[in-house]
């Protein structure tokens, strides 16, 4: 039998498979399971940003913007403890 298999599912599910790899590696070195967690989903919602405005044709409001900043200024204070 033969299936046909959308492009976005193997994409999905390439992408899950690198997400834990990440997480399997950052707790064997040693992070915090709840930091690794966060900072994961900061960076990935930062990265899609580009896709949503490229490919989506979104436009970024100032909330959108507000909320990167926040992001990263929270990425930086938790780097600093």
């Amino acid at each position: 039998m033969y299936y046909q298999v959308n492009w976005a599912s193997i994409t999905l599910g390439i992408s899950v498979i690198l997400l834990e790899l990440g997480f399997l590696l950052a707790y064997r070195t040693g992070w915090n399971i709840g930091t690794a967690a966060i900072i994961s989903t900061i960076v990935v919602t930062i990265a899609l940003v580009p896709i949503g405005i490229f490919l989506y044709r979104e436009s970024i409001s100032i909330n959108n913007i507000t909320g990167i900043t926040l992001s990263l200024i929270g990425i930086y204070m938790i780097s600093m403890r």
